[in-house]
């Protein structure tokens, strides 16, 4: 209950029947009602609802967090909403549909080709093998999440003091920053770095790369007040 009402806009009735309570707004159990369906999703390669191991039914009394991880065996917690059929902000089947990450779950996908996988599909582009990162690598639990407002609200933040960076490219950088060879502050480091496209950032991103198109590059084109990174190229699903 704790988590449920922690979100904007829902309140006891939003899934119960307060003159019969614990019964739900639909005069179900648990185990009959459609109510949990629209903000967790039972459709999509991932059932959000129903699933043994995922499914929200089945972690309602034991609940799937320990603190602000996931525990073991609820690493697929949060695809059961950011799949194919994903689940929406409102209870009413409106309000932010949740961004599809698992892509088709069978060509591509945030498991399939995305920071999720752990097989060879990134091997010929990246120069090794996915990371196998859950989701809570780069996304903070503790912050707020179904607002019924779709941005990047929850994306940790590195504090790497990056000139000419956003909050999205800084993240990014803490692990692919171009001749870094250490753990970023979030404590990784990716063997595919990221590919310089500007000079602007001469200096602050401190690589030879960028040494050398600053070399090449016009002093007035130098002149960059913000820049903005993605490691390239770009991984499906990467960041959730």
């Amino acid at each position: 209950h704790p988590e449920h009402l922690a979100l904007a806009g829902v309140t006891c009735d939003t899934c119960h029947d307060t003159s019969s309570y614990p019964r739900l707004a639909d005069g179900k159990s648990l185990a009959e009602t459609t109510m949990c369906d629209p903000c967790h999703s039972g459709g999509g390669s991932y059932d959000g609802v129903n699933d043994a191991v995922i499914g929200a039914k089945n972690n309602w009394s034991s609940g799937v967090y320990a603190g602000t991880v996931l525990n073991a065996g609820k690493e697929l917690w949060c695809i059961g909403c950011h799949d194919q059929a994903p689940a929406k902000s409102k209870n009413d089947g409106f309000g932010v549909a949740a961004p599809n990450k698992a892509g088709d779950s069978s060509t591509y996908g945030y498991y399939l080709t995305g920071h999720g996988t752990t097989d060879s599909y990134n091997a010929n582009r990246h120069n090794q093998n996915g990371p196998g990162y859950g989701c809570l690598v780069c996304h903070d639990k503790s912050a707020s999440h179904i607002d019924h407002d779709l941005g990047d609200n929850r994306l940790k933040a590195a504090n790497d003091a990056l000139a000419y960076t956003s909050k999205v490219s800084e993240l990014c950088l803490d692990c692919h920053v171009a001749g870094q060879s250490a753990n970023g502050s979030l404590g990784y480091d990716a063997t595919a770095e990221a590919t310089v496209h500007s000079s602007g950032v001469t200096g602050n991103y401190g690589s030879a790369a960028s040494a050398a198109i600053a070399a090449s590059t016009s002093a007035a084109r130098r002149k960059v007040t913000k820049f903005t990174f993605i490691p390239v190229p770009p991984m499906m699903g990467s960041v959730l």
